[in-house]
């Protein structure tokens, strides 16, 4: 399965259940299980042992019986404190063989669950990560001129040398250091 079938999988999956929970009513409760969801990925992928024992499980749970799976999906779902909505959602993706998706959807869920509320992703990409200040001055920039319904998305990118990179909705404003040396070399 390539990373591009897995992002595909994981849209039409996510717009699927929150256009389901927000009928049902459900949706802070879906919001609450998938952080649940995303928390126990990162403490499995904390440290080299759990992450080789994930692994192999992982492996192993293809071959598993159908029954066996839903044994370990109940317990998994039971010790997190999973809502029987989202369980029911989980044994879907089992059912239709699309489990894989769940660790890449809970790690992407908070991007998915604010752009599904209408807001946009502003990308702040920096050498080092951004102050308070800085951010403040970001959020007054884009409320600005574009609006209070957007997220930051912070990315630490050493190539740029310094300064920043602005991107969302198409526009890029570049003010980095790289940036302003590939000006100077094409003038």
């Amino acid at each position: 399965m390539t990373e591009l079938e897995i992002q595909r999988s994981v849209k039409k999956y996510s717009t699927a259940i929150l256009q389901i929970a927000t009928e049902k009513k459900m949706l802070d409760v879906l919001n609450k299980d998938m952080h649940k969801l995303r928390v126990f990925f990162e403490i499995i992928f904390a440290n080299d042992t759990t992450r080789k024992d994930y692994l192999t499980i992982s492996r192993n749970f293809a071959i598993l019986p159908y029954g066996k799976k839903i044994n370990i999906l109940k317990n998994i779902a039971n010790d997190i404190g999973i809502n029987g909505f989202t369980y029911n959602f989980l044994t879907l993706l089992l059912h239709s063989k699309k489990l894989y998706i769940i660790q890449a959807m809970a790690s992407e869920w908070e991007q998915i669950f604010l752009e599904y509320q209408g807001y946009f992703k502003v990308e702040v990409r920096s050498v080092m990560p951004t102050s308070k200040a800085q951010e403040t001055k970001i959020k007054k920039l884009i409320t600005k001129h574009h609006g209070e319904k957007f997220y930051l998305e912070k990315i630490i990118d050493k190539s740029i040398l310094g300064g920043l990179i602005l991107t969302f909705k198409g526009y890029t404003y570049d003010d980095s250091l790289r940036g302003k040396l590939v000006k100077i070399k094409s003038a």
